[in-house]
């Protein structure tokens, strides 16, 4: 089989998508199952040297936009180019991790759509208003939108041209020169991964193809294969979220815990998303996203993500959902001698910019972004503070995560020398920016205020000295901030999955999580129900279960403080219970994390969830015939059968 992943990180792991794709990709069972990966998305800049395009580990094999050609692929790509005006860059680039599984070598297709054909997207435009009501004008002035509707025709068409996948929309003329010039998909052509199409000894079945669209950006390529009725290609909507949720979650005061208590009620009365914000229809990415019902299937990252993409149109019946958990990388059992070396430089740190060595570390690796729900830590702290003051023991708590980008070292310097960063923070670029004010703010009001919890925002990218200035010990490292914390936060209003949240589990941490976090129904699996001593949940939705639509959009900002001021108090009893007081404590924390981190990792995930949704995909569409017929029958009977009985259903 081939799969194709339409991305925007087709190049460059930015996010939770490119680290999803490389888990996937470099798991040993994957590999068995796909012989060729394909990465699909626009080309994001075009100031990058020709050769450098695919990064330090990748290999430009035709660039129509800087003349490079190793085999004759001008020929081929060029009545694509020339049908939708756009360039065309193609290669290969190695997905390697020393926390994952094998290196994957992948195929990647850019296509460059800063300009195009206009008559020929418009027209496709036109088709998605007629097949799925797309209103593409609407949104056309919105980059972010734009670009993948552009991407969809030509990627469909270069797609062909690798030999992956039928052309759709090339014209005849267009068509039967492409015929002469294509890569044939079963001649014995070498591809570029170094394995041969098979010689067919008869007319050759397609070789099904599985096409991935990750988040709305690949939906215009998915439903562009379902309007031509490609026969091989199984369109899988990737939901790393629901973004119409996600929208209304973040933008409304009562958050989470308005919105999961009016989707339980949602579901119990069929109301859908819009009934209640008629609005949301205005979000570019919401008539997208709607549509992928009509993919082959809907992979949810998480329990809640499921149930929120049905909420966006209950009216359309029940969708193909496939429970496709994320993974977490696969990490080295410690010892406990290792596991006190880097706590130990994480005290030291703290050391170094408080003037005392605290007893715990605690962190929370994540964009400062409202989503992360970065107050309620702190109130967390607030009421952890009292117990550790009786206690006689202190905690130093790391933030990692910026909104501006990485700052040079010469910044970071200057301004450790100008006004103690990280620990106090100036308003403006190098410092504070585009919206990490608000936590910096917090966090300076939070140490005035606290006597044994300090916290520290380190709003830069990297976790070493040359990043992060003089004062973090010079054999820092990230895998410090990751096994050296007692303590990892994440107590989301909106987290599909969170692999961010369980990456310290291997080093014996307590992950502190919000329960609409979709790890917490993986852990759960995983655990026959119960929670371990490693995985602390908090509850901030308190679904109720006589709760109507009308009580939940009246739940605001006083109801959610309520709830969040009662909930800190018990997480951070439950907290300072479960810290460890000595290395004993320590050691069965190391134990039992490493445990539970051997049954969530990628090769598990792709084995036990991913590898079996994508045979049920393909199978589904071998079989798309013969459901239709069954469809058609249970129509016809029971249009003469006037109850419900068990063979019209």
């Amino acid at each position: 089989m081939i799969a194709v992943h339409v991305t925007h990180e087709a190049v460059e792991k930015m996010g939770g998508i490119g680290a999803v794709i490389a888990g996937l990709v470099t798991s040993t069972d994957y590999q068995k199952t796909f012989e060729r990966t394909v990465l699909v998305g626009p080309l994001l800049t075009t100031d990058h040297a020709g050769y450098e395009r695919f990064g330090p580990d990748g290999k430009v094999l035709y660039s129509s936009l800087d003349g490079i050609d190793t085999a004759d692929w001008t020929k081929k790509f060029r009545p694509v180019e020339q049908a939708f005006q756009v360039g065309i860059v193609y290669g290969t680039r190695l997905i390697s991790d020393g926390h994952l599984d094998a290196p994957a070598k992948v195929e990647v297709l850019l296509v460059d759509v800063f300009r195009c054909n206009a008559d020929r997207l418009n027209a496709f435009k036109g088709e998605l208003f007629r097949n799925f009501s797309i209103p593409s004008d609407d949104f056309e002035h919105i980059w972010e939108y734009e670009q993948y509707v552009r991407l969809a025709e030509p990627a469909l068409e270069a797609m062909g041209v690798i030999g992956c996948i039928s052309g759709t929309g090339v014209s005849p003329v267009d068509k039967e020169n492409m015929t002469e010039t294509a890569m044939p998909r079963n001649t014995g052509e070498t591809l570029p991964t170094g394995r041969q199409t098979p010689v067919p000894r008869s007319a050759p079945q397609p070789e099904p193809v599985v096409l991935f669209s990750h988040e709305y950006m690949g939906l215009p390529m998915a439903l562009k294969t379902v309007i031509d009725k490609q026969a091989e290609v199984r369109t899988v909507f990737y939901a790393h979220e629901a973004a119409s949720v996600r929208r209304i979650v973040e933008t409304q005061p009562g958050h989470d815990l308005m919105f999961y208590n009016l989707l339980a009620a949602g579901e119990k009365n069929g109301s859908g998303l819009e009934d209640f914000f008629p609005e949301i229809r205005g979000f570019y990415k919401h008539p997208l996203i709607k549509a992928a019902r009509h993919c082959d299937a809907i992979f949810a990252v998480g329990d809640f993500v499921g149930r929120e993409m049905q909420f966006l149109d209950p009216a359309g019946g029940k969708l193909p959902v496939e429970m496709v958990y994320n993974g977490v990388p696969a990490g080295r059992r410690q010892d406990l001698a290792e596991r006190q070396e880097h706590r130990g430089r994480m005290k030291q740190y703290a050391e170094n910019l408080f003037g005392f060595e605290p007893d715990y570390i605690f962190t929370h690796v994540a964009r400062p972004v409202l989503s992360k729900g970065i107050w309620r830590d702190l109130s967390v702290l607030h009421e952890l503070d009292g117990f550790l003051v009786r206690q006689g023991r202190s905690a130093v708590y790391f933030m990692l995560g910026t909104l501006a980008g990485r700052r040079s070292n010469r910044d970071i310097l200057q301004m450790e020398c100008d006004h103690g960063w990280p620990v106090h923070h100036w308003q403006g670029y190098p410092d504070m920016c585009n919206g990490e004010e608000v936590v910096g703010e917090l966090f300076e009001d939070f140490n005035q205020n606290h006597k044994a919890v300090r916290v520290v925002l380190v709003n830069q990218f990297g976790w070493e000295q040359e990043r992060c200035g003089r004062r973090m010990p010079e054999d820092m490292t990230f895998a410090d901030i990751r096994k050296g914390t007692d303590a990892e936060f994440g107590l989301s209003v909106y987290e599909p999955f969170g692999i961010s949240q369980l990456e310290p589990l291997w080093a014996g941490a307590i992950c502190v999580v919000s329960n609409v976090c979709g790890c917490v129904g993986l852990v759960q699996q995983c655990t026959g129900g119960k929670m371990p001593i490693n995985v602390l949940v908090g509850d901030f939705i308190h679904i109720s279960a006589s709760s109507t639509p009308a009580d939940a959009m009246q739940i605001d900002t006083p109801e959610r403080d309520a709830v969040e001021a009662a909930e800190s108090k018990r997480i951070a009893r439950r907290l300072a219970e479960r810290l460890p007081k000595n290395e004993k404590d320590i050691a069965n924390l190391l134990e039992t994390g490493a445990a539970i981190g051997q049954k969530i990792t990628w090769g598990r995930m792709v084995a036990d969830f991913f590898g079996p949704a994508v045979e049920r995909v393909v199978e589904s569409g071998n079989n798309s015939e013969k459901k239709r017929a069954t469809e058609t029958q249970r129509t016809q009977r029971n249009k003469k059968c006037k109850k419900t009985c068990i063979s019209c259903s």
